[in-house]
């Protein structure tokens, strides 16, 4: 399997920042459904805490409001517009320090241990992700806790079945398999969220906008729009002629394990 192109993926989603809060619909009741599994932890107080992803700071801002954080710790390939504002305008202003790690958090040096690793729809971007796993069990604290979500393998299966091209997503089955040396799973659900679009013309213009569409470079000539749009409608119509994208979401909820 090919290995991701990061440096593309950032620049699509530096790209998609500004569209992004408008069209990441999906992406926003992800990062619901993180903190909801967080308060149902029933922790409420973290020291450290690491976003992993944090791109335009929605999951972030969602956090800070739910659980009390003494430092916390943001990273990701690149610097959003949305995240330096709210560093300088001091919209963090209930967490003691917060700061900003750039890079590919495959290749950082972690320095400290942290009580919350979170991470919301970035996973599945990683080159090596049962390394990525145990990177994260060694910086966490005895009794820390890994909170992440990332996509099943028929996530945007409309896209996947007409032209061929996605991410490759690893089973549920597959992550349990690398989580097992360090972690004790507390929490695996999916879902199934389906969005709504007036023609399969929205669908491409909403990937885009998304960023999502980073792992191709996609090259639409006339024909190939035409046939696309022509193929999705039919398959993927709704009784009133809108079409339908589904994301399929995998959330886990693990604990270092002391075994």
């Amino acid at each position: 399997m090919a290995l991701i192109d990061k440096e593309q993926v950032a620049k699509r989603f530096q790209t998609a920042q500004f569209s992004y809060a408008q069209q990441a619909i999906a992406q926003q009741k992800i990062n619901q459904r993180l903190i909801e599994l967080l308060q149902t932890s029933g922790r409420h107080q973290f020291e450290r805490v690491l976003e992993i992803g944090c791109g335009t700071g929605d999951l972030t801002e969602r956090l800070i409001k739910a659980v009390k954080i003494t430092e916390l710790a943001l990273n990701d390939l690149y610097f959003s517009d949305n995240v330096r504002q709210g560093l300088q305008q001091n919209r963090y202003a209930n967490v003691e320090q917060v700061r900003f790690i750039g890079g590919d958090i495959e290749q950082l040096t972690l320095t400290q241990p942290y009580d919350l690793i979170i991470s919301a729809s970035t996973v599945q971007w990683l080159h090596h992700k049962a390394a990525f796993l145990a990177k994260c069990a060694q910086h966490l604290n005895v009794n820390g806790m890994l909170l992440f979500n990332t996509f099943a393998p028929n996530n945007l299966m409309e896209i996947s079945t007409l032209t061929g091209v996605g991410l490759s997503y690893p089973t549920a089955a597959e992550w349990q398999q690398w989580l097992k040396p360090y972690f004790a799973l507390e929490h695996l659900s999916t879902e199934t969220i389906r969005l709504r679009f007036d023609s399969p013309l929205t669908v491409l213009r909403h990937l885009k906008a998304t960023g999502v569409t980073a792992v191709e470079k996609t090259m639409w000539t006339k024909g190939k729009l035409q046939q696309f749009c022509q193929a999705y409608q039919q398959r993927y119509a709704l009784a009133d002629g809108s079409v339908y994208l589904s994301y399929v979401p995998m959330y886990f909820v693990v604990g270092k394990s002391l075994g």
